[in-house]
């Protein structure tokens, strides 16, 4: 009875694996906003069903600079779950944040300014 479990726990880790490069290989620079947009709805997915995806955090924090504000905000919520396990690897869109904050748009301002205050410093 445990047999059963343990290949299906195994296969969806294969499963979940295989779907984080997939979105490593959409966040590439030059990819379209369509596919950022794409790979961030599968990541901020795989968050919610307790998969772990902080593997892909640098690809994430390069893609705060998409001009889109549908994928920004993506990214801020992706930034904001795992700013408080990789705070190191956050302060580094720092500058990035800093910039979104004279943003037009006030839900980019917003969560900029989320973002920021959910960074610990060690």
């Amino acid at each position: 009875m445990n047999e059963a479990p343990r290949s299906f726990q195994a296969s969806n880790f294969a499963e979940h694996h295989q779907e984080v490069e997939i979105a490593r290989e959409k966040l590439a620079e030059k990819s379209s906003v369509r596919d950022k947009l794409s790979a961030m709805k599968s990541l901020l997915g795989m968050i919610s069903e307790g998969f772990n995806s902080s593997m892909v955090f640098p690809e994430v924090v390069k893609t705060i600079i998409c001009p889109d504000p549908r994928v920004q905000r993506l990214v801020y919520v992706y930034l904001m779950y795992y700013a408080e396990f990789k705070p190191q690897e956050a302060l580094l869109s720092v500058n990035t944040f800093q910039m979104h904050l004279k943003s037009d748009n006030a839900a980019i301002r917003a969560q900029s300014l989320r973002v920021l205050t959910s960074i610990r410093l060690p």
